[in-house]
């Protein structure tokens, strides 16, 4: 799964790596806002997403897919993340795997490793340190108050060889040749929009193990990616002491 993100970077580096796709506009055009750094993004927070409609730009969506029988928007923190190899059998994710699709915005994710029975944070991210985008999935839900309120869900898939050792699932992280065809209105057959999620060279990663400060969304700063030693688990001792 997929439960906590990050996207640190600069708006210049996102104009970069989608602005050559006609996805983003240039800051320079008055397009986009600074943004401001993440490096917790929790569910039910806003996160950033290039949806498939036109013009192509930066939206703000709130993360976990609030279903249209909803009776609040917290039944949507139950759907963070759907699995890209059962959406299109789910009837709560097919219409949006056929007809709403974006890109969710990160330079980074985190799973947590299980060790006896402690879970240590670990903070993945792309070997040359650049942003990409998750598979996602977005839908619109009218609150009782009248509100429109746009939510997602990322998708996820098997752990690649650097996550199975952390965790046995993770998100799907589309390579910068495949984001034209996932944001293809046109597209709309659910075999063909799967297989996207399944061709493509996938992103190279790397992780390391950071703190348990992480585990709270109410931090919300550089030190949640700074790599540390895993917490020995109460009680216990380090093998070699000092003296």
């Amino acid at each position: 799964m997929c439960g906590r993100f990050t996207l640190k970077a600069p708006v210049e580096e996102l104009v970069d790596l989608f602005g050559p796709a006609g996805l983003l506009e240039s800051p320079g055009g008055g397009g986009l806002e600074p943004l401001v750094p993440r490096f917790n993004v929790a569910p039910s927070q806003d996160v950033a997403v290039v949806c498939n409609w036109q013009p192509r730009k930066l939206e703000w969506m709130r993360w976990g897919l609030i279903p249209g029988w909803a009776d609040s928007a917290s039944e949507g923190n139950r759907h963070i993340n759907a699995r890209s190899e059962t959406a299109g059998e789910r009837a709560m994710f097919r219409t949006c795997l056929s007809r709403r699709r974006c890109l969710v915005l990160a330079d980074g994710f985190y799973e947590w490793k299980r060790d006896g029975k402690a879970k240590i944070p670990m903070y993945i991210r792309a070997l040359d340190g650049k942003p990409f985008a998750f598979a996602g999935v977005w839908n619109g839900w009218l609150s009782p108050a009248g509100e429109l309120v746009r939510s997602v869900a990322i998708l996820t898939r098997p752990a690649d060889d650097v996550v199975a050792p952390i965790h046995h699932r993770m998100p799907v992280i589309l390579p910068p040749e495949n984001y034209g065809s996932w944001l293809d209105e046109g597209l709309r057959d659910v075999a063909d929009v799967s297989s996207i999620m399944e061709n493509g060279a996938a992103v190279a990663l790397k992780a390391h193990t950071v703190s348990t400060r992480v585990n709270s969304p109410h931090y919300d700063d550089e030190a949640c990616i700074e790599p540390c030693e895993p917490s020995l688990p109460r009680g216990t001792l380090p093998l070699f002491p000092d003296l």
